[in-house]
């Protein structure tokens, strides 16, 4: 049964600190996955505001994604997660050898997720994959928070925003957007008996994502 009758319930999503990765000037086309790689294995540097910190401490739970940045995040803040769940990783970036070309990785990565976005996915998952997964991730969330009453997501930035758009759909009010800089978040907020019900867990089906 849902542990709470008629209070509110709310869940933050909130995206992880600033990497911890020296930031190569340009690099090529091929040598982007690598530094995807590097990003993906860096930690974070332990400068998270007040106002995370202490929204991390206050909640109920705290849940990270299975990715080091995002670990991390919480570790530097004293926090013991509840858990690593994959299933909120970021969405992958896609990627192609472009010859002749030498940009900034962030100037790669805002290309390459620009044309994800219309459907390119080479070396990636697609988008309809992403948005399943955000899906069976807000119903994991929406079900802690309610048994808990509150429950923060140290995750990001894209995944963020489906996990959004997916708790609006299940009812939960967007109270503050959450904002692309490290440590932004965004709050969402519940409230009703919930016909004394659990939401299950959907299986975790589809391919496996870092």
């Amino acid at each position: 049964m849902a542990r709470f009758p008629d209070k509110m319930a709310t869940i933050i999503l909130m995206r992880h600190g600033r990497v911890k990765l020296t930031m190569p000037e340009r690099i090529a086309s091929a040598e982007f996955p690598k530094w995807v790689k590097a990003y993906d294995h860096a930690g974070v540097f332990p400068e998270a505001p007040e106002a995370s910190h202490r929204a991390l401490l206050e909640s109920a739970g705290v849940v990270c994604s299975g990715l080091t940045r995002s670990v991390v995040s919480a570790q530097v803040c004293g926090i013991t997660p509840l858990g690593r769940e994959s299933i909120f990783n970021e969405a992958k970036i896609p990627w192609k050898r472009i010859p002749l070309v030498r940009l900034r990785p962030k100037t790669w990565t805002g290309l390459f997720r620009f044309f994800w976005f219309l459907g390119f996915q080479n070396h990636a998952e697609s988008l309809t994959h992403a948005r399943h997964r955000a899906k069976v991730g807000s119903a994991y969330l929406d079900k802690l928070a309610k048994e808990k009453g509150s429950v923060t997501l140290i995750g990001h930035g894209v995944m963020n925003r489906l996990l959004a758009w997916e708790l609006r759909r299940l009812g939960w009010k967007e109270v503050q957007k959450p904002g692309p800089e490290h440590w932004a978040y965004g709050v969402y907020e519940y409230k009703g008996k919930n016909n004394g019900k659990t939401i299950p867990l959907p299986e975790r089906d589809g391919p496996g994502v870092h």
